[in-house]
């Protein structure tokens, strides 16, 4: 039998992962500075260099739901913090965090990289903590 590879181009994928969206990724998280991405993936931002590079996506409505749900359910622990909750899942040679903030109905953002959870648990609660201090331009809603 023929196993048949699917093909995708990045335009692609970035019109999959943010709906044609460019995200205004923060400068700095957990102490790790965002990394330019060129002619690449402009929906994921890049944190770090080498070994210590993580990799951060917004998972969208159902899409973040799902991951976590998925997450607990297969016996992942939720650890509460400033502006919303992260679930850390490691495995030896990838970590992921799925955190998800208390505002704007709860969007789920994925972190993962070969790093230790104490490094995606810095990146996570700094990300989470400039959303819960995000305050609406006056006039917008």
């Amino acid at each position: 039998m023929r196993r048949r590879t699917a093909t995708a181009s990045l335009s692609s994928l970035n019109r999959l992962l943010d709906g044609g969206r460019r995200h205004p990724w923060p400068p700095e998280l957990g102490g790790l500075r965002l990394q330019p991405v060129t002619g690449g993936l402009s929906a994921v931002g890049f944190y770090g260099t080498g070994y210590g590079r993580l990799a951060l996506l917004n998972l969208p409505g159902r899409t973040g739901r799902q991951a976590v749900s998925a997450a607990a359910s297969a016996g992942a622990g939720g650890l509460a913090v400033t502006g919303g909750t992260e679930i850390i899942v490691a495995t030896p040679l990838l970590t992921v965090d799925l955190a998800t903030a208390d505002r704007f109905g709860g969007i789920t953002f994925l972190l993962a990289g070969s790093v230790t959870p104490k490094v995606l648990e810095a990146a996570a609660g700094d990300l989470l903590g400039i959303i819960a201090s995000f305050r609406p331009m006056r006039g917008h809603r």
